[in-house]
């Protein structure tokens, strides 16, 4: 296998590197990429999606906050 393999989506690249790798218990995906909404159910629950030309909001950290269940202030 390459090291470098080449994919055709951004959610076939993120598939592949969780079947190479063992993932934590809380992981988070952020990203604008909206293949990624095609992902199986247990990953998509981590995956929170950006605008491109927007990037990160404050409703994007809550859920981020929710996603890994962070004690911290967002004031």
């Amino acid at each position: 296998m390459d090291k470098y393999p080449t994919f055709s989506s951004r959610k076939d690249e993120i598939l592949h590197w969780l079947m190479q790798h063992t993932p934590p218990d809380d992981f988070i995906i952020i990203d604008d990429d909206s293949s990624l909404h095609d992902l199986p159910s247990h990953v998509k629950t981590s995956f929170v999606h950006t605008t491109p030309l927007i990037g990160l909001t404050t409703q994007h950290l809550l859920t981020i906050r929710q996603i890994c269940n962070l004690h911290f202030s967002l004031g």
